[in-house]
Formats: structure tokens, sequence, C-alpha cells
């Protein structure tokens, strides 16, 4: 499980990252990332009845993305929160599936030090730096 400062814990604050983050997207799934002013990271794992109808398929899901980033959390950028949102494929999708398009989209991502900072533009995946 990741531990209390690693997760999203507000409404408020998953919504800020879904609504104002830069996007990146695998097949199963996008990640949403939004800067903010201090580490830790922050994560959050948003999986909605379109992807199963099941809650316990649902929940595999989020564990199994958990346990993922729990090991990877030094890979990902210290100033900023990050959403998970989950595909319908990822209903089907092994753990080592899971883990593979994790890593694709850490190659994609930023360096954690002294990368520049998020910003949102209007193309759906954006690594502007901020001016």
């Amino acid at each position: 499980m990741l531990s209390a400062p690693n997760r999203l814990r507000r409404m408020r604050d998953v919504r800020a990252v879904v609504r104002r983050g830069i996007s990146l997207s695998t097949q199963l799934f996008t990640l949403r990332a939004n800067q903010k002013a201090s580490p830790p990271p922050r994560f959050s794992f948003i999986v909605s009845n379109k992807v199963s109808k099941h809650a316990v398929v649902r929940n595999t899901i989020k564990r199994r993305l958990r346990e993922i980033i729990r090991k990877r959390t030094d890979a990902f950028r210290q100033d900023a929160d990050y959403a998970f949102i989950a595909k319908a494929p990822s209903a089907t999708a092994s753990f080592d599936a899971l883990k593979g398009d994790v890593e694709s989209i850490l190659a994609r991502l930023p360096r954690p030090s002294g990368a520049p900072a998020y910003r949102r533009s209007n193309s759906p995946v954006s690594k502007k730096p901020l001016s």
C-alpha cells in the first residue's frame, strides 16, 4: 500500500489533477500529472464502472497499480500529483502488462531532478516548461 503522504485523498485535489494536468496515455490507462508546490508526489487511481461492472475487478486493477507505483515512487517527479485513469482493456490485463505500461509512461515523463515544470497546452501531450 502507498504511504499516507503519497495518496491524493481530497476530491478537490483529484479534480485539480484531472482538469489541469497534462495527459499521457497508453492502451491500459491515462496518466494525468499536475505540478504542485512541494514533495512528496501524490497518486490517485480512478477505475470507473465503464471498465468493469464488478467491484472485484475494479479493486484488483487499483491494487495492482498501487503496488507498481509503491515500488517506483522515486522515479516520479517529487513536485507533482498524479492520477491514473484506467481504461477498459486494463480489466483483462496482467500485472506484467500494467507494469510495462507504467514503465513506458515513466520513459515519457520528464526526469525527476532538474526537469521543467508541467504545463498543459492545447495538445494532449505537453512537456513545455513554465516561463
